[in-house]
């Protein structure tokens, strides 16, 4: 439905200037990237590395800790 897709990129770009984030939020289009990262429950976060290799992914809020460790090391891979 066009006005679902609508309110969906309205919620994202004010949900991103809300939380002042300087990464881009994507909206998928089907269910296909829930099937290929796992993602069965919200939030999901995946982290993908330089090769496109997935190297973390976690269901459910919270372990911010662990998710900022795994942050760090990836971007200091070169």
């Amino acid at each position: 439905n066009e006005d679902i897709e609508k309110a969906e990129v309205k919620f994202i770009k004010e949900f991103k200037q809300k939380y002042n984030l300087n990464y881009d939020l994507v909206i998928a289009k089907d269910s296909q990237n829930s099937r290929n990262y796992r993602a069965d429950g919200l939030p999901t976060k995946v982290l993908i590395d330089r090769k496109g290799v997935i190297r973390y992914a976690f269901t459910g809020s919270g372990n911010e800790e662990e998710l900022e460790k795994w942050i760090k090391k990836l971007l200091a891979e070169k």
